[in-house]
């Protein structure tokens, strides 16, 4: 089928998924799906995914698809697709590994506009070049290769770094975009039985992945925090060492005056040490950054699954027509969101060590800047009890001023190293795991009574 040029939307509250197995056929479609691709389901099982391909779409994007799924790791990316009638329908899609080696792709209309139109950019440029090689007579599968490290190669110009990065950033604002829109889980307080408990539960599991998420959202404001506390920081160890050292130079300190000079020569002295621990402060921070990056990834992954899961609960409840696959996506569904706690549960020490080694890193900061403090309040304290040469004397305002402006960067420090080991707190995700685990043997116990 040959493209009309003409886009179908897809609505905020169209939540489709299709379940494939290690080669990508279809074998579970829902309904939405069907309805939007203008296929029958019967029509879309057991063929390939790529009957929803749209020209427009590079063979590097699937190419780095493939690369991440086969690696056991989730996908996200924006995907244009091809209905049967000709018509473009575009969605964000989340591809996830399964126990049984199959994958479980859940799809939403892209929400972020900037990025989805970003990358549409990319790919458009990328299929140029694939189609350019595939003229030249290079093999689709070569030019799909050598798509994906041109798409790479876009995304590093454009300053996002790899696309994994690109990834770990573009979920939650996916996810977080769509529960604005949503408004939160479906509410049905007419369920009962089984329904009411698994859609209680879900909303138990889903207030747990609310307190996780909000403890990591202060990550980038505190970054932003550390990088001006530490360029405060450098700009007061860079002006007091000039000081010291301009000081240390006036002609007018004689020998008599030797007392003085000795603990400038100490501060200048602690520069270089005081430089590369700015450097590694920031590294560190840098590593609590992606760390945590990772694990809003994962649960922004968990969430977006949760809202599946709640959409199809409330069809069941509702008893929609066509709800009978409700039931069996729950339970993929369910497994999916084992399978990320399990993996937020593998994440959880990661984070807790690089928030752990960032803490004690601010506070090895904090106690080497309070040294050369002490040594230039120490000739302070004295300088202002001699006789000092004008020069001299006409500098000790700017001394003072840079111990002060030390003192309060040293505490901005530690307060930042305390916001830090809040965001590093333990998360329970055994509770979490149980919670899912519950949701579908509940699951399961609906379908064994429905055979």
């Amino acid at each position: 089928m040959e493209p009309t040029g003409a886009v179908r939307d897809v609505g905020v509250e169209d939540l489709f998924f299709s379940v494939t197995d290690h080669k990508g056929i279809i074998r579970q479609v829902n309904a939405t799906f069907a309805r939007l691709s203008a296929t029958s389901r019967e029509d879309l099982v057991g063929h390939s995914h790529n009957v929803v391909r749209h020209p427009m779409m590079p063979g590097g994007a699937f190419r780095m698809m493939w690369d991440r799924l086969l690696a056991g790791r989730p996908f996200v990316g924006y995907v244009h697709n091809l209905a049967a009638d000709g018509v473009r329908y575009d969605v964000f899609a989340t591809i996830t590994p399964l126990p049984d080696g199959g994958f479980l792709s859940v799809r939403t209309a892209p929400l972020v506009e900037d990025s989805f139109v970003l990358m549409s950019m990319l790919y458009e440029a990328t299929c140029d070049l694939e189609y350019q090689l595939r003229s030249d007579g290079m093999s689709r599968a070569d030019a799909a290769t050598r798509g994906a490290d041109h798409l790479q190669g876009l995304i590093e110009d454009g300053g996002m770094g790899s696309y994994d990065e690109v990834m770990l950033g573009m979920l939650p604002a996916e996810v977080s975009t769509l529960e604005a829109a949503l408004g939160g889980l479906p509410e049905r307080p007419q369920a009962s039985g089984p329904l009411r408990e698994m859609l209680e539960e879900l909303r138990s599991v889903f207030a747990d992945l609310t307190v996780l998420m909000v403890r990591l959202d202060p990550i980038s404001e505190l970054m932003r925090d550390m990088g001006d506390a530490v360029y405060v920081l450098q700009g007061t160890i860079d002006r007091s060492t000039a000081l010291a050292a301009m000081i240390a130079a006036k002609p007018e300190l004689d020998d008599q005056f030797e007392s003085l000079v000795e603990p400038l020569r100490r501060w200048m002295s602690m520069g270089g040490e005081m430089d590369a621990l700015m450097h590694a402060l920031m590294a560190e921070m840098g590593e609590v950054r992606e760390v945590a990056a990772r694990s809003r990834f994962l649960i922004a992954l968990a969430r977006l699954h949760q809202y599946m899961t709640g959409y199809y609960l409330a069809e069941l409840i509702d008893r929609k027509a066509g709800s009978e696959e409700a039931l069996p996506a729950v339970g993929l569904l369910c497994e999916a969101l084992e399978s990320g706690f399990r993996d937020l549960e593998t994440q959880a020490p990661v984070h807790l060590e690089a928030v752990d080694r960032a803490i004690v890193r601010i506070e090895d900061a904090a106690q080497l800047l309070q040294a050369p403090s002490r040594v230039m309040a120490e000739w302070d304290a004295v300088a202002s009890q001699r006789d000092l040469p004008g020069p001299v004397a006409d500098l000790l305002p700017q001394i003072e001023a840079e111990l002060e402006a030390s003192d309060r960067a040293v505490r901005q420090l530690r307060a930042i190293g305390a916001r830090c080991a809040d965001s590093g707190a333990p998360a329970d995700t055994a509770a979490l795991r149980a919670g899912a685990a519950r949701i579908s043997g509940l699951a399961q116990g609906l379908a064994s009574a429905g055979a």
